[in-house]
This record gives C-alpha cells, structure tokens and sequence, in this order.
C-alpha cells in the first residue's frame, strides 16, 4: 500500500474517532443538562432507558420515559422527542416537544374529578401521542402555547392554543397569578368515541336508550339557548346552538374565546354565571358544518 494510501486509511479512523468522541461528549453533556434542569423542578422526577441527540435537527430524545410531576401525576411514553427546550432559566421560557406512545391510568391523581366520570365509561387507561410547543414573552409577561395536543386514538383527538398575559413565569406565586389575563384561546376537539361514550354511560344511570339520552341532552341545551336569547344574550344563545350541533352529530367542533379585552381569570370568581363567562369571552362555536354558531 502506497504512503498516500496510508494516510488516508488513517485520516479516515482519526476522523471516525473524532466524530465517536464528538457524539459520546454531546451526549453526556445534553444528558447532564437535561438532568439538572430535571432536578431544578421541585417534584419532578424523570426516568428512561436511553437519552440521545439528533444532528440533523439538534434534537434530544428520550426512550422509555416515565416521569411523576410536580401535580402528583404520572405518564409514560415510548418517546420524548424535545425540539427545543430553554435551559438559562428555573422554568423554560420555551419549550417544544413530542410524545410517541403516552399512556395516562385514569386515577383521580391524574385526571382530577375527570377520573370518575372516565371509569364509569369503563375507560382504564388513556393512549395517544402528546405534543407541546410554548413561549413567553418577560417584557410583556405574555406565554403563548402554540400547540398542546393529545390524539388518543380511542377516544379523540383535543389541540388547545392561545395566550394569557400578566403572567409572572420567573416568580409563580399564588399571588402572582391574581392578575393572570386570558386574552384568546382555541380549543379543536375531533371526536372518535367520546361522545357515544358518554351517552351510554348517561344512560346506564337514566335507564334510557343512549338516543333518547341524546334527545334529554339537545333539549337541556335548546332550554338554556332560549334564556340566552330572551336574557339578549346573542353570543350565549348562538353558542349553546353550536354545542347542539355538534351533540346531535358529533364530529370536529372548535370553541374560540375573542374577548375584546383580555379578561382578568379573577373576574370568574366575581359572581358571574355561566351565560354572562360565555359574552365576557365572546365564545363562538364552529362544526363540520363551518357554519359560526
């Protein structure tokens, strides 16, 4: 073999080297990192198989996940896919992720007062793919999600966004949030099996057929639609005919708040009922149809 040849064989295992020690050192710092941020969240607790960065795209993933929040809950996933992730402060100003293969049990640590109404349906577990993006803003103290998304293929598909301000991110108090405002949100939800779900399990405890369960449920929400519009509530009334929609044919439905001021979150603790909330927000309500109720 000539010298040239030599010398490339060995440029080539140098650089080989090179690239192994470049890969091992990323990891291990992107894995230090990632535990210390961890750590530096009081009561959170984070466990997995594997940690690993993508060059292609400067993503960190996780394999075989499970973590126990701050909240008392507790999911898992196959894979946690961070996208980005804000690492100079205690809580990220940003942060986006995916998750492949979620599992939630349905416990009343987890889903709160949703956990029974879910068991009843007979609904033990819930599965699905989760996604996260979110920013925030310190000049304005404004934190705008993106995306917060959870398809779950047995029961449906729910994506929420929109902003609040007067949020303080770096010091979250209990006081801090008194000023909390909401200034728009969207809430999509795409039914698969939610709906029929809840109506055999109204009507287990009516003793009715799931369709007249249904029916009782169209009349509540006509009854409530007609105060609206007696009380001249046109945002409300058209609302709650949104809702009917969708209940008596369940499909996509989108529910958007557009107040024509942010709302102070204060202002729902001030004795307001529910059809005043729904004009304070200027709820609208949009179905398959894509006809704005």
């Amino acid at each position: 073999m000539s010298g040239l040849g030599k010398f490339f064989i060995s440029l080539v295992v140098f650089a080989a080297i090179c690239a192994a020690g470049l890969y091992w050192f990323v990891n291990h710092e992107v894995e230090r990192a990632f535990n210390q941020a961890v750590s530096d969240v009081p009561g959170l607790i984070v466990s997995y198989d594997d940690i690993s960065v993508r060059f292609s795209d400067q993503s960190v993933i996780l394999e075989g996940v499970e973590a126990a929040l701050p909240g008392g809950q507790r999911v898992s996933a196959d894979e946690v896919r961070f996208s980005s992730f804000d690492q100079k402060n205690p809580v990220p100003h940003f942060a986006a992720a995916q998750a492949r293969g979620v599992l939630m049990r349905v416990t009343p640590a987890n889903f709160g007062t949703w956990a029974a109404p879910l068991l009843s349906m007979g609904v033990r577990e819930v599965r699905g793919d989760l996604a996260v993006d979110y920013a925030y803003a310190p000049a304005s103290q404004a934190l705008t999600v993106r995306t917060l998304s959870l398809s779950a293929p047995e029961l449906g598909e729910v994506s929420l966004t929109g902003t609040v301000d007067r949020l303080d991110l770096d010091q979250l108090r209990v006081e801090k949030l008194l000023g909390l405002r909401l200034v728009n949100v969207d809430l999509i939800y795409e039914d698969h099996a939610m709906v029929t779900m809840l109506l055999r399990s109204s009507a287990r405890l009516l003793g009715i057929s799931p369709d007249e369960a249904r029916q009782r449920i169209l009349a509540e929400i006509s009854t409530m639609a007609r105060y609206s519009a007696r009380e001249g509530n046109g945002v409300a009334e058209r609302a709650l005919l949104g809702l009917a929609e969708f209940v008596a044919e369940p499909g996509r439905v989108v529910v958007s708040a557009r107040p024509d001021e942010p709302v102070p979150v204060l202002y729902f603790f001030m004795g307001r009922d529910f059809y005043e909330n729904l004009h304070l927000l200027n709820v609208s309500v949009t179905t398959d149809y894509e006809r704005d109720i």
